[in-house]
């Protein structure tokens, strides 16, 4: 057992309630439930861990239950979902751990769609080995479930894991789908005892794989992406959309709807148009900052209050490429853009726009989002 990456599997999953942990083992092509248990603090967790490593596949629910049941828990009994996840396994005869060349084949293809995150408005998931496959973790702002949205949230999701079999491809591999509100996957950190050991098929402990490959990915902690969150919870759930709207999923280039009334609330927007000359170089690499949260929209805006200080303080000109690279830089260093309650320069109003400070509620989906 790899202690600190149990332990930071709870953390990262975060749960507003309830986590539920479960041990499971797989003879002769059954399954059989050795243990179910509802936990809410990290210390019980480890220690539920702790007592079944090796005696049995220790998994753990995704999203948080609202409830202790004496029983496995159904999609009734989900109250929020915060993190998206899909798991990639090679295929292989059943019963049969991979191999190592089948594992490695996995984590290529794994690299695949992080780089495309890499180089979207989005945050990089967080790649975790299963013990015989990968698994990419993506930390999303909470979306609390009710029955009036439970369905249609669950929809949203199973349509963006569908996009996200665009982003590769190889005959290879199977994506399962992890989608279903109640779903279960490998605790990390745990020994992974599913299938029959052969030579060359070894059965594995399952790691966050960061350290191993040679690159310098995302930490496993949680950096919430409220871009993705809003740009899955913007999904159609039509039959006719969900087939047409995005046919390509490498398109994915949410930028956040920007109008005059997010304007008129954000002081930092009333001092860059009424106040230019104050801005200092410090606020306006700040502004910068805050205009990579937005994507192409933003680029423009950067552009646009640049020229106003500019003419204010009679300061020397920036062309418009030296002001993109330095928000590239902004998003690359930060995930994406630094939120209003991470500057520097401290908002007065803060929190506005009830503690988010983006344009969430403008998009009328502010009912399904937590505020962080």
């Amino acid at each position: 057992m790899i202690e600190l990456d149990v332990l930071k599997t709870y953390q990262f999953l975060n749960h507003k309630s309830y986590t539920e942990v479960r041990v499971l083992s797989f003879e002769n092509g059954k399954t059989k439930k050795l243990a179910n248990e509802f936990v809410d603090n990290e210390t019980a967790f480890l220690s539920f861990c702790k007592k079944w490593e090796g005696k049995g596949n220790i998994y753990v629910g995704i999203n948080s239950r609202k409830e202790k049941l004496n029983k496995p828990s159904s999609g009734d009994n989900i109250d929020q979902i915060n993190s998206f996840i899909i798991d990639l396994d090679p295929n292989r005869t059943k019963g049969l751990p991979s191999s190592n060349e089948e594992l490695l084949d996995t984590i290529n293809t794994s690299l695949e769609i992080y780089d495309h995150f890499f180089k979207s408005e989005f945050k990089e998931p967080v790649i975790n080995m299963s013990g015989n496959g990968v698994q990419l973790w993506f930390s999303i702002y909470p979306i609390n479930i009710h029955d009036d949205n439970r369905e249609i949230i669950s929809s949203k999701l199973s349509i963006f894991s569908e996009m996200l079999k665009k982003l590769w491809d190889n005959d290879n591999i199977t994506q399962d789908n992890m989608t279903d509100l109640p779903r279960i996957i490998k605790v990390i950190g745990t020994q992974s005892i599913k299938g029959k050991y052969e030579l060359g098929r070894p059965l594995r402990v399952s790691k966050n794989i960061n350290k191993f490959i040679g690159r310098n990915l995302r930490s496993f902690e949680r950096f919430d992406d409220l871009l993705l969150t809003e740009y899955i919870l913007s999904l159609k759930t039509d039959v006719k959309a969900s087939n047409s709207q995005y046919n390509n999923v490498s398109s994915i280039n949410y930028d956040k709807k920007i109008d005059v009334k997010y304007m008129a609330v954000c002081k930092f927007y009333d001092i860059l148009i009424n106040s230019p000359e104050s801005v200092t170089e410090k606020m306006w690499y700040d502004m910068l900052s805050h205009m990579a949260r937005f994507g192409e929209k933003g680029k423009e805006l950067a552009v646009h209050f640049t020229r106003i200080r500019e003419k204010s303080r009679k300061s020397r000109y920036r062309k418009e490429n030296e002001i993109f690279w330095k928000i590239n830089r902004i998003k690359k260093n930060n995930f994406g853009g630094i939120p209003c309650n991470k500057m520097e320069w401290k908002c007065p109003n803060y929190p506005c726009m009830d503690g988010l400070c983006t344009p969430i509620r403008l998009l009328g989906i502010n009912e399904h989002v937590e505020k962080p």
